[in-house]
């Protein structure tokens, strides 16, 4: 689950404190569908993705004007040849993200820890023709990324995309109250994941001179919100951490993007958010505004919009904005 996308124009405090985040856009990116076209029918796949038209419905109040600043132009084989390891695939962005690159022609390693939510993205991708490796398994554990890394390896050579997305949002609770153990497992999942599989992956890349990690962050990377420490500290460390990695290899053709993927009630947002007792105690108004979204459509064409972006990404045609955060809702260079 990720922060509302600051294109929308509302009455959160989520949606008023994204405005001033930078490298963030005033236009709507029709986060609830647009009446106009409906929502895509397969809402992972940006093949099948409709456009916006001019009426969005969550800013249907703020009378905003729909753009979908995600168009970028993505060949079908734009990825042919290479291969990308995706943690957190087996549902929400990650599942999104990884159906996009078999698209674009990615030898795909996945991993979340779902062994049947793996296997049914793996067979979605197999039967359209793609390549996926599934291997389960908890990315805070450092055995068990050494496992993920050396089964890509073997399979499909060192990597030429990394992306990290395995994400949660709990706990939530103000520090004093919130068990401190869940809150380091947060810090765990957010940011040494990350530093591990970067580890792992880095050096092939660097010796290749070429790579590209895309570390699935937040808006709330950039926010202060009240009993979200959890969330938004993670989040924030892996800006940092992806900003050093970037700063360390301007010279190496390794590329490190962090991003906001935009804003879609997923399975995680359903579980840990709509769902959740802890959340409704202590964040009701962003269980109010999930709930609001969710009546709208629920903006499921961000998934699909945040895999074309992550493709492009990896295209390499964008390397010379490593090390910027890069919000859905941005639009990016031709």
């Amino acid at each position: 689950m990720e922060a509302p996308d600051s294109g929308c124009r509302g009455v959160s405090r989520w949606r008023s404190r994204a405005r001033q985040v930078r490298g963030t856009r005033s236009d709507c990116q029709a986060l609830g569908g647009c009446r106009s076209t409906g929502i895509a029918s397969d809402p992972y796949s940006f093949r099948s993705r409709a456009r916006c038209g001019p009426e969005c419905g969550i800013c249907a109040r703020a009378l905003a004007r729909c753009v979908l600043n995600v168009g970028e132009v993505v060949d079908v084989d734009e990825l042919q040849g290479r291969s990308a390891l995706v943690t957190g695939a087996g549902r929400g962005f990650g599942r999104a993200i990884a159906i996009a690159f078999a698209q674009a022609g990615a030898r795909l390693t996945l991993t979340a820890r779902s062994e049947a939510e793996l296997s049914a993205v793996t067979e979605q991708i197999q039967r359209s023709g793609g390549t996926a490796l599934a291997v389960s398994g908890d990315v805070r554990e450092l055995k068990t990324v050494d496992r993920i890394y050396r089964r890509h390896l073997a399979a499909n050579g060192v990597p030429d995309v990394l992306v990290n997305c395995a994400g949660s949002s709990e706990p939530y609770g103000p520090v004093g109250q919130v068990d401190v153990e869940r809150w380091w497992r947060s810090m765990e999942l957010h940011l040494l994941a990350p530093l591990a599989l970067m580890s792992h992956c880095l050096p092939g890349m660097q010796k290749r001179g070429r790579g590209c990690i895309i570390n699935v962050a937040s808006l709330a990377a950039h926010m202060t919100n009240a009993h979200q420490s959890a969330y938004c500290v993670g989040k924030s460390a892996m800006v940092r951490l992806s900003e050093h990695v970037a700063a360390e290899n301007r010279t190496t053709g390794v590329a490190v993007f962090p991003i906001h993927p935009g804003f879609a009630i997923t399975e995680l947002a359903r579980r840990e958010g709509i769902g959740s007792a802890e959340a409704r105690r202590w964040v009701p108004e962003f269980v109010a505004l999930l709930e609001e979204l969710q009546a709208r459509g629920g903006g499921l064409e961000c998934l699909a919009s945040c895999g074309e972006r992550c493709v492009a990404l990896a295209s390499g045609r964008y390397n010379h904005l490593s090390g910027t955060f890069l919000n859905l809702a941005d639009e990016l260079p031709p």
